[in-house]
């Protein structure tokens, strides 16, 4: 897959981050490399390898769960970008 500097702007867009021109091209080659690593993964022979449902031995520890205060409506949407009334306001992401 190439990774063009449009791509980049796009993605930065989505995720509502501000990149300047060194930081484009420096997130373009880090992100190639990322890419380029997952690919050589991919070619792994695992044919023989057993599954394993966990990485660990280890029990997981369950923690108590303990109510709490949530925040008030009006807290939770206050740094959304966008709101509808007293709703968050998303893009409508189907075509």
């Amino acid at each position: 897959m190439e990774i063009t500097t449009k791509l980049v702007n796009h993605l930065a867009e989505l995720s509502r981050i501000e990149f300047d021109e060194k930081e484009t091209e420096n997130f373009k080659s880090e992100f190639e490399k990322t890419l380029e690593q997952i690919e050589a993964l991919e070619k792994v022979d695992t044919q023989n390898v057993e599954l394993k449902n966990r990485l660990l031995d280890a029990e997981t520890e369950i923690k108590e769960d303990i109510p709490h205060n949530s925040l008030s409506k009006n807290d939770a949407i206050k740094n959304a970008p966008d709101t509808m009334g007293s709703s968050i306001a998303v893009p409508i992401m189907i075509d």
